[in-house]
């Protein structure tokens, strides 16, 4: 059970995270005349790990999806059981 609030926690943090980036990213280019941003992704060498950390976010984040779900799910089930 413990394991499951760990992924939990996780899987929503790297997807806030995720989103303030993207969000981040969109207002700069909105704020901009142009609307356009330049983003590059291997300044300092660093695309291997940010690929890394995206397939880790992808991960957690369908992870907690599952486990939203299955709660869900047990709890419908537990509403209808009452009935």
């Amino acid at each position: 059970m413990i394991m499951k609030q760990y992924i939990k926690l996780i899987g929503i943090t790297l997807l806030l995270a995720t989103f303030l980036a993207f969000v981040y990213v969109f207002l700069t280019a909105y704020s901009n005349p142009s609307k356009t941003v330049l983003v590059t992704i291997n300044t300092i060498g660093e695309a291997n790990s940010e690929l890394l950390l995206l397939i880790i976010t992808a991960i957690f984040g369908i992870m907690y999806l599952i486990i939203i779900v299955n709660e869900v799910v047990e709890e419908d089930k537990k509403c209808q059981d009452q009935k």
